[in-house]
């Protein structure tokens, strides 16, 4: 047996590779290649590891399956989609049942593979199609539901007797019509119908027949058409639909010769024969006349110089025949009647040459004078020269009319000239010509003249007098008059007394403190600001007679601004004790005093309490009506008001420890609700709670205030021993340690300030 390559195993292979050691010193290797050798036994591209039958080539994955019981595709089934059904013929007449069938490769004993069903597999007689021609037996022999005895259409005739008893149209007594039907069952469809139509026979296929010969038919038989009247069936370009041409045939058979032919030409009479004929003489001819053309552009047949494209020459013929004679070539020449060479333009003619007195330049803007053209030199002889419309323009100067012969003439008397006339001047800067002392540019003089021109007289050089009745040196401005020197003696140059009848009111007057403007400034001397309220150093109550916004109050006090943020937006930016008003003036409380800080968070922030406690802290609603009488011992508190120090719909606080050593404590927030008005109880809407952030100290539900053993919102309503308290602790303290309290841890705030904005 040969072994093959593909059997050698790793170690056969390693003992042939010792099997070839030499006995010399050096050791000889061979190197053997172990890679499998891919063998392909029947040569169809397949090797024995992929083909499922390496010895038949029609066997492999790439191959088609037959019905063979072969696995032909090596897919692992046999004959799979090849198979054909077969069904059961019992009685051998070639057509089985479907309700019994078989999948094999060819048919089995006593099967077929005929899709039609037999109506009776017991009777070789009975299949689909078999003939049915006794009338009498009912027999449904060819499986169509009916026997030869069965009128199916009802026609009356049996199926027997007919062609067709599914169609009551078929009958041997029907009429043939054109329908591709044997309508009357003589073995012939359409033969003899009676809508056949009439075809003749056309030899020359020219789609025209000869009516001579003819014949009936449903369809068009070969070689006829079905129009007639062709006069000559042997030649195609002659039928009735033919057009007529000029080839001595009566191609539309109207049985006249190249009559009116489409294809004739047009001739037109040449009698000056010079090749192109009169357009109005056309007449359509296979032949060509004598005497014509075929070129109809001739305008004047009678002209030999002129046709249609002719060059137009000057000889008073139309030659190019475009209607106009001689156009194009012939000159515009001008009457020349001074005879300087210029023509004028409005008097011209068209001719081949000059006329006698014409010429070819129409540059003259004045035939009568020989002196004046176009384009000719302008001098000083009062003529248009060069005719631009002006005469003598840029050789003139303009003169003005001086009569009284200052040097100055008259703008509006000028005249234009070539030389200077008399009593005229070039210097046109003359207002009054009749006064020699007024010009443009002379100096003004107290001469009731308007020496310089300017529209104004003796402006700058006289003084205004004013009427000094009390002659304190200060007249009254409603008494004034304007002049060179004062009228008399009671006139001065100062005015605006203000009263002209006392010697003590004048501008710059000592001020007073008796309610008189001494000063003539307009305002009491006791009321700096105007505002109808005097100066405290006058004894008044004006705190500020500088400024006419601050007022003071119907009672007493006068308010810098409505509140702190007012007041810093006026540019008051220091802490301090500042006067408000936060209801407004004239209206509700007096102004009072408040501290205002202007620096933390933006500035702008009312103080509503202060108090120095080491134990948290409380402050009592009662005493808090003491900070009308004692402002600095309560530090301006203004718990009461603070309805008035609502902005829009919220109080903004900011409570802080300002005397905290180690962190600086603060909070500030925002409620719509007012803790002295609202309702006692539960916390209201409008509040939050809000916590500092400091070990062991505290702050819940906003303000609050307490009653003996409960705690709730601080409403006003209370008796005195209500306050309100702060957290600094571990619990809420308001004065001593005896219930357990604990004080604030060391370096704790003790000193609480509430403020709003």
């Amino acid at each position: 047996m040969t072994l093959s390559p593909l059997r050698l195993s790793p170690l056969l292979l390693t003992l042939l590779a010792f099997g070839c050691r030499s006995d010399d010193k050096d050791a000889v290797v061979d190197t053997v290649d172990t890679a499998p050798v891919v063998v392909d036994e029947d040569g169809d591209g397949f090797s024995g590891e992929d083909d499922c039958d390496d010895n038949d080539a029609a066997v492999n994955p790439d191959a088609e399956e037959l019905c063979d019981e072969l696995d032909n595709n090596c897919d692992g089934a046999v004959d799979e989609g090849a198979l054909s059904t077969f069904y059961a013929d019992g009685d051998g007449d070639g057509f089985g049942v479907s309700a019994y069938t078989v999948e094999a490769c060819t048919a089995p004993e006593g099967y077929t593979e005929a899709t039609e069903e037999d109506c009776d597999d017991g009777d070789a007689a009975i299949y689909p199609g078999a003939t049915e021609d006794d009338c009498l037996d009912p027999t449904d022999y060819n499986c169509d539901g009916s026997s030869g005895l069965t009128d199916g259409d009802g026609d009356g005739f049996a199926a027997c007797e007919e062609c067709d008893d599914s169609a009551r149209a078929v009958n041997p007594s029907a009429t043939e019509i054109c329908d591709d039907i044997d309508n009357d069952c003589n073995g012939e469809a359409d033969v003899g119908a009676v809508d056949a139509e009439t075809w003749y026979q056309d030899a020359d296929a020219d789609a025209y027949g000869d009516a001579d010969f003819s014949l009936e038919s449903c369809d068009a038989p070969e070689g006829y058409a079905a129009l007639s009247g062709d006069c000559d069936d042997a030649e195609p370009a002659m039928n009735p639909g033919a057009t007529e041409l000029c080839d001595s045939l009566d191609n539309d058979c109207d049985g006249a010769v190249d009559d009116n032919p489409s294809d004739a030409a047009t001739w037109y009479s040449d009698r000056d024969s010079d090749g192109y004929g009169d357009p109005a003489t056309g007449k359509a001819s296979c032949e060509q006349p004598a005497g014509t053309v075929e070129n109809d552009g001739d305008c004047d047949d009678k002209e030999a110089l002129a046709w249609d494209g002719a060059t137009e020459v000057c000889d008073e013929v139309d030659n190019n025949c475009d209607g106009d004679t001689d156009e194009g070539v012939t000159s515009t020449y001008y009457l020349d009647s001074d005879e300087d060479g210029y023509g004028n333009p409005s008097r011209k003619q068209d001719a081949c040459a000059a006329p006698d007195g014409y010429t070819d330049n129409s540059g003259d803007c004045d035939d009568t004078e020989e002196l004046a053209w176009t384009g000719a030199t302008e001098v000083c002889d009062e003529v248009d020269n060069n005719c631009d419309g002006d005469t003598d323009e840029g050789l003139t100067t303009t003169y003005y009319l001086d009569a009284d012969e200052d040097g100055y003439g008259n703008p509006s008397r000028k005249q234009d000239a070539c030389a200077l006339p008399d009593g005229y001047t070039t210097n046109s800067g003359d207002c009054d010509d009749k006064e020699p002392l007024a010009w443009t540019g002379a100096k003004e003089v107290c001469d009731d003249a308007d020496n310089d021109c300017d529209g104004s007289t003796d402006e700058g050089v006289t003084s205004t007098w004013y009427l000094d009745f009390d002659g304190d040196g200060f007249g009254r401005s409603s008494g004034s008059v304007t002049d060179c020197t004062a009228p008399s003696a009671i006139y001065v140059a100062d005015g605006d007394d203000c009263d002209d009848t006392d010697v003590a009111f004048y501008p710059g007057a000592t001020e007073g403190c008796d309610g008189n403007d001494y000063d003539c400034d307009g305002d009491v001397d006791n009321d700096g600001d105007g505002d109808g309220y005097s100066d405290v150093t006058c004894g008044g109550n004006d705190c500020d007679d500088a400024d006419a916004a601050i007022l003071p109050e119907p009672g007493s006090g006068c308010a810098v601004g409505a509140t702190c943020l007012d007041i810093l937006a006026d540019g008051y930016t220091t802490d301090g004790v500042y006067t408000v008003d936060p209801d407004g003036y004239g209206a509700g409380d007096d102004p009072h005093d408040v501290y205002c800080d202007q620096t933390t968070d933006g500035g702008g922030w009312t103080r509503v309490y202060y108090q120095d406690s080491k134990l948290g802290g409380f402050f009592a609603v009662g005493e808090f009506e003491k900070n009308r009488t004692d402002p600095e011992n309560y530090r301006y508190a203004i718990l009461n008001d603070l309805e008035d120090y609502r902005r829009g719909g919220e109080l903004e606080f900011l409570m802080r420890w300002p005397g905290h050593t180690t962190y600086t404590l603060a909070m500030q927030w925002a409620q719509t609700s007012n803790p002295v008005t609202d309702t006692a109880g539960a916390i209201p809407t409008g509040y939050r709670a809000i916590s500092i952030p400091y070990t062991n100290n505290g702050w819940s539900a906003g303000l609050q205030r307490s009653n003996v053993s409960t705690y709730s919102l601080l409403d006003g309503t209370m008796s005195p021993l209500s306050n309100w308290y702060y957290a600094v602790g571990t619990t809420y303290c308001w004065g001593d340690t005896t219930n357990g309290c604990q004080p604030a841890p060391a370096g704790g705030a003790h000193i609480a300030e509430l403020l709003v904005r």
